[in-house]
């Protein structure tokens, strides 16, 4: 009995369920989806809970990263009070609440505690390339992993997958043990970072991979061997199937790309908003926002720049305080070799991605982080007030519990039964929205998302369908432009509001309204103008880029409007 009551008490030893957990939570999608954080936060505040309990004490490290990771919190709670979507920015505090609780696990920890996280990314990256990589030859699995014919594993997006793979090479030739076991690791990561197709992670692979030969000489040959056959296989894949989309990216990797100079627009139209709103447009603020600040064409939910994407989501503070905390650990000389390659690595992609998004990457690069710096504050467990304690801490899993449900029916396209337990889940409104039966319950639901969010053109096109309907073709008028303010690039707005204009002018000439009629034949010679307006503000990389602006009327519309022209309306 006692030898039994041993095994389970060693079972629960904390670095035991830290690694288990560590090992599994990028199987979740990385922790991409804000159901999925919500759910790890819940997981995490137990896990919490229960070490602070085992050791008897809870420490607190006042450092650069926990005062950044704090700024960071606050803002994205705080800012729903002026964010773009008030119902969206609450979800950024709890999207990112999990990485401030992984810290402050890490606080709790011991050096060599610490330390026995680093292999779980590892053998995470090989478990998840393995089990994905032959989804390729599944149809019914196959859009699951890959995208486009790259791989995305179970992040489901390539560029970051790929990096978590990087990140598991680094670790492995660090080891100092078992060589032969290291070295298969790192050919299958490597393998599964060349069917990503990522190029910017290709080339930060190659750099890593010299850096290594250069300061591990035991490693040079293997390395230098397994980089050449990687090289060499991708070329000879491109010879043979002439496919240049998946493993042949890597031989087109130029400053001229449409992936690059897309990214370079995206930055271009971000800096002046970040400039204005020195507090930020909230979680998912750029997103429902670009259309009214974009030069070019494309819809992006994350500015693919992290340090960008938190100045724009929380401000100017925030943003200037994680980059400061990244620097000073990454120039320290007390930060250790390997962790200063991992934190350069996840520094230098996250600025051409939007990596940290995913959690699992976020927590290595808390991994790479001092959480023993500064001050330390420490609460004796026996003596603190455990109702006082429990009743928060239970209150805030609580909601975390409450909000994950709410995402997850959304995520299960269970759009009513999302909005209805989280009301401010825009996503689901929007379906809603678009399944209206009535003119009424459309209105209703407009109206309803206008109160936290009045960047969407679809609920602008909604309205202006409604006030068409009733014959309220002025009231159309002010819906409709404000729907081509949100969305100026989008050409079937334009020919949407052509239809409106005409079908208005046309009401006004069977009613015999002649001055009416005359001013909306006024209004519709007036879009060819307002697409060279934006044809003015366009910037001159966005016709660099594989998606380029559609700012001209079909013939058939622009011949009506000549005819138009010359008709009594002049």
């Amino acid at each position: 009995m006692n030898s039994r009551l041993k095994q389970v008490k060693k079972w629960w030893n904390i670095p035991d369920i830290l690694t288990l957990f560590f090992t599994f939570t990028p199987f979740a999608f990385g922790l991409f989806y804000e159901y999925a954080a919500c759910a790890c936060a819940v997981f995490m505040i137990i896990l919490l809970l229960y070490l602070a309990d085992r050791k008897k004490r809870f420490a607190l490290w006042i450092n650069a990263a926990s005062l950044a990771m704090l700024a960071l919190l606050a803002g994205y709670l705080v800012s729903q009070l002026w964010a773009v979507d008030s119902g969206m920015a609450l979800l950024g505090f709890f999207k990112f609440l999990p990485a401030a609780l992984f810290w402050i696990i890490l606080m709790q920890l011991d050096p060599e505690e610490h330390g026995r996280l680093f292999l779980t990314v590892p053998v995470s990256g090989v478990a998840m390339t393995l089990l994905s990589f032959p989804t390729r030859w599944i149809p019914a699995l196959k859009p699951y992993f890959y995208a486009s014919g790259r791989l995305g594993g179970f992040f489901q997006y390539s560029n970051s997958f790929a990096l978590f793979l990087l990140l598991g090479i680094i670790i492995l030739a660090f080891q100092k043990q078992r060589r032969g076991l290291c070295l298969t690791g790192i050919l299958l990561l490597l393998s599964g970072i060349f069917a990503t197709g990522s190029r910017t992670v290709f080339v930060l692979t190659v750099l890593v991979f010299l850096w290594l030969c250069l300061t591990h000489k035991r490693l040079r040959v293997p390395l230098l061997l397994l980089l050449a056959a990687g090289i060499a296989g991708a070329v000879l894949f491109v010879d043979i199937t002439g496919n240049r989309d998946t493993v042949g990216r890597f031989l087109t990797i130029s400053l001229e790309s449409s992936t690059l100079l897309g990214r370079l627009l995206y930055y271009r139209d971000v800096l002046p908003v970040i400039l204005r709103h020195p507090f930020g447009l909230g979680y998912m603020g750029y997103y429902y926002a670009q259309g009214s600040f974009q030069t070019g064409v494309y819809v992006t939910k994350f500015v693919h720049n992290e340090l960008l994407q938190f100045a724009v989501d929380v401000g100017w503070i925030p943003a200037l305080l994680f980059a400061f905390s990244l620097l000073r650990r990454l120039f320290s000389k007390k930060t250790p070799a390997m962790q200063r390659l991992l934190l350069f690595v996840i520094c230098a992609h996250a600025m051409l991605d939007f990596d940290l998004q995913f959690l699992s990457i976020f927590f290595v690069l808390f991994l790479t982080m001092d959480p023993e710096e500064g001050k330390e504050i420490v609460w004796r467990w026996k003596k603190m007030n455990r109702t006082a304690v429990f009743l928060p801490v239970g209150a805030l899993a609580a909601v975390c519990l409450y909000l994950g449900a709410a995402l997850f029916a959304g995520y299960r396209k269970n759009d009513a039964l999302a909005a209805r337990l989280y009301p401010g889940y825009t996503p689901s409104q929007l379906v809603l929205l678009a399944g209206a039966q009535t003119p009424q319950e459309a209105q209703a639901r407009a109206d309803k998302i206008l109160s936290r969010n009045e960047s969407i053109a679809l609920v602008w096109d909604c309205k202006a369908l409604v006030s068409a309907t009733q014959g309220d073709f002025e009231t159309m008028v002010q819906y409709k432009r404000q729907a081509l303010d949100c969305a100026p690039y989008v050409l079937t707005e334009y020919l949407d509001y052509f239809q409106l204009l005409r079908r208005a002018m046309e009401t006004c000439q069977k009613q015999g309204d002649a001055p009416r009629a005359a001013l909306y034949a006024k209004r519709l010679l007036e879009i060819p103008d307002l697409l060279d307006a934006v044809k003015a503000r366009t910037s001159p990389l966005a016709w660099k880029i594989q998606d380029q602006p559609e700012l001209d009327l079909p013939e058939e519309y622009a011949a009506y409007l000549n005819g138009l022209q010359t008709s009594d309306f002049r």
